[in-house]
């Protein structure tokens, strides 16, 4: 039997318009394949075990004075060669201090042993007199605040920014930090 040009346009229509869910279809089954996938990279590393441990007993002080000392610290990102050696390092409370170097000199390093991104291969990081490793780290790490070099914004309202490293600060609280950031 011979298709009538009216039936072969209403055969096309009707293919296109069964082929085009099919392939989103097909295209959202990809797209689910890789938040999958992605979903269980993120688990593995959630999953992985700590290089910091707390302390059985671990130090919550009422109040942080600010008092750092470096004792002969050295640290080493891989275990072997050594970024940091034998550093030694007051600041007392209050003072102000500013590391200068040549790139790649260990000075982002040194700062980041304070919130115990890391901890020291040899030597000891004392707050207030007390080793870092004995500290809470909610607690040590709420005590210190990081101003990165890089800066990184999300795609939100610059409110929201700056908000972010506390997700309960009223309107206020973040419009009196952006004026003391001069933001």
């Amino acid at each position: 039997e011979i298709i009538t040009l009216s039936d072969l346009i209403a055969f096309i229509l009707y293919s296109e318009m069964v082929a085009g869910p099919i392939s989103m279809l097909a295209g959202i089954y990809v797209e689910l394949n890789k938040a999958v996938s992605a979903y269980q990279r993120i688990g593995g590393i959630l999953e992985a075990p700590h290089e910091i441990v707390e302390p059985e007993e671990p130090y919550r002080p009422e109040k942080v004075r600010g008092q750092v000392a470096f004792q002969n610290v050295s640290f080493a990102y891989d275990g072997s060669h050594d970024v940091l050696r034998e550093v030694d390092l007051e600041v007392a409370v209050g003072e102000t201090i500013a590391l200068v170097g040549p790139s790649g000199a260990g000075k982002s390093t040194l700062v980041s042993l304070l919130p115990r991104f890391y901890d020291p291969t040899k030597g000891a990081i004392l707050i207030d007199g007390v080793d870092l490793r004995q500290w809470d780290l909610d607690t040590l790490r709420g005590a210190i605040g990081i101003v990165p070099q890089d800066t990184h914004l999300f795609a939100l309202s610059v409110g929201t920014n700056i908000g972010c490293g506390n997700p309960e600060a009223t309107d206020d609280e973040i419009a009196r930090a952006a004026e003391a950031a001069n933001a």
